[in-house]
């Protein structure tokens, strides 16, 4: 079993625990070391059995052929983490993909992919590095994700969509075939994108019309 430390004691490190659980009751593969977090309020803190470290506690630890991963979700944050506090500290950054979702047979996981429950990859399918897909998320056929960029829960890629880097695909945003979304940009919850989406730009269908039901 390989050493490994989460990086993010908060909600999307705790959804990592849970996936390293679930891959080792399949196969006994990762020895969860404890979580690393600079918020200083977790200091010495145990979230799920786990002691919470400060990144500058591992520095007096022997790490070597350790790994680390970054639960976070916020793609901007979740570079800042692997770039400052993952990689200097001589981590190697494992990709995991849970045993439950459905992958095609020649996909190839790049390095840092999070990938978890009920996650369908179709074929021809080209994900760049520390790419986070969350819950019952469809990636189609042909797709393309740019390096850093998350897809929240039970959002859909409809086949040959493309999303560039360090951007969201919001929560049951569904991306009708072919749509191109572009680098550091925003899909709202529930969106439905029918037309191109440039960089730099968040798209939300708000506000919402309520109505009284009689």
């Amino acid at each position: 079993m390989r050493d490994i430390y989460i990086f993010s004691a908060g909600p999307g490190g705790r959804d990592v625990f849970q996936l390293l659980n679930d891959i080792n009751n399949t196969e006994k593969t990762w020895n969860i070391k404890g979580y690393v977090d600079t918020d200083q309020e977790l200091g010495n803190k145990v979230i799920d059995g786990n002691k919470v470290y400060h990144p500058s506690e591992l520095q007096n630890l022997n790490l070597s052929g350790s790994c680390g991963i970054c639960g976070v979700l916020d793609p901007h944050i979740r570079e800042k983490v692997i770039q400052n506090e993952i990689l200097p500290l001589g981590f190697n950054i494992p990709s995991l993909i849970h045993p439950s979702s459905i992958i095609a047979n020649d996909f190839e996981p790049q390095t840092g992919l999070l990938v978890f429950s009920g996650v369908n990859i179709s074929y021809n399918v080209k994900i760049e590095s520390h790419v986070l897909i969350s819950f019952n998320s469809l990636v189609g056929h042909d797709g393309k994700i740019g390096e850093f960029s998350s897809l929240l829960p039970s959002s859909v890629m409809d086949g040959k969509c493309e999303v560039g880097s360090k951007s969201i695909i919001g929560s049951g945003a569904i991306l009708h075939p072919g749509i191109i979304v572009g680098s550091n940009s925003i899909v709202g919850i529930g969106s439905v994108i029918l037309d191109k989406v440039p960089d730099n730009v968040t798209i939300a269908q708000l506000p919402r019309t309520i109505k009284l039901n009689r």
